[in-house]
């Protein structure tokens, strides 16, 4: 509900971490790489080398993550595979922290589920610092940056939604993949949601984003008729309120308060 109200869209990335608040304050940047020169320290060394150029010092934290007056500015993640590697880091800069902390911070409904939890960490944008630092002067030095380091010369190159890399069949196969669901929220961990009242507690179980296998104590036979309306389907809180209203009208109004409390609705 949040990144609706908010006008934001979820997307689920190929390597692990936690959940990243994205807009045009926020810069990111990746290194892909032979295996053999994976590093992810002295990938992070070469993102405050470039801060450096702005004056600035900044210490890696755990995590992988950057700090600035131990305040973090940026977080990394990486994936390996059997012969590359890619590596990616944010960079606040001039992000809007309080939709940040607005999405990000919204208490969890009780859900019970084994998946890592994500670490907080105070946050802070570059702007903070440096007034003279913007994503333009920042991707400037980061480049030169690069190419010190590395002995290359720049390695620009522009790609958006205009670049003939992007009219390949590839690029929209790809695309249509990581833009649906099945992706963005078939990939979601094990985890179950526990819906009670004075009356009745309900237990929905979702594997790979969809309802599993819905249970009711006590047994009056409104978990069949539940998971008649909602198998196979992705989880949704709303999906849940309908269900229940279809289902158990006379007795589904302390549940859906339950359920709106739980997910802010």
């Amino acid at each position: 509900r949040k990144l609706g109200d908010s006008g934001l869209v979820l997307s689920r990335r190929l390597t692990g971490g936690g959940t990243v608040y994205q807009d045009l304050g926020n810069a990111n940047f990746g290194i892909i790489a032979p295996r053999s020169m994976y590093d992810p320290v002295r990938h992070l060394q070469l993102a405050a080398a470039t801060l450096k150029k702005f004056g600035l010092e900044t210490k890696i934290g755990d995590q992988r993550s950057l700090f600035c007056e131990l305040r973090k500015i940026s977080g990394s993640a990486f994936m390996l595979t059997t012969a590359t590697t890619v590596q990616h880091a944010t960079m606040l800069i001039r992000a809007d922290l309080d939709t940040l902390r607005s999405v990000l911070r919204t208490p969890p409904p009780p859900i019970q589920t084994n998946a890592v939890e994500s670490v907080p960490a105070h946050v802070a944008n570059l702007s903070e610092f440096c007034d003279q630092i913007d994503l333009e002067n920042f991707y400037d030095a980061l480049r030169q940056t690069f190419a010190e380091v590395y002995g290359i010369a720049d390695p620009l190159e522009i790609v958006d939604d205009k670049s003939p890399r992007c009219d390949t069949d590839m690029f929209k196969e790809l695309y249509a993949k990581y833009s649906g669901d099945e992706w963005i929220l078939g990939r979601t961990p094990k985890f179950a949601y526990v819906l009670a009242d004075d009356r009745y507690n309900l237990r929905f179980e979702v594997a790979n984003g969809k309802f599993s296998a819905i249970q009711c104590w006590p047994d009056t036979g409104l978990a069949e008729k539940l998971t008649a309306e909602l198998e196979g389907d992705f989880f949704d809180p709303g999906a849940i309120r309908d269900a229940l209203k279809k289902t158990s009208p006379q007795h589904a109004s302390s549940l859906i308060d339950k359920l709106a409390r739980d997910f802010g609705r």
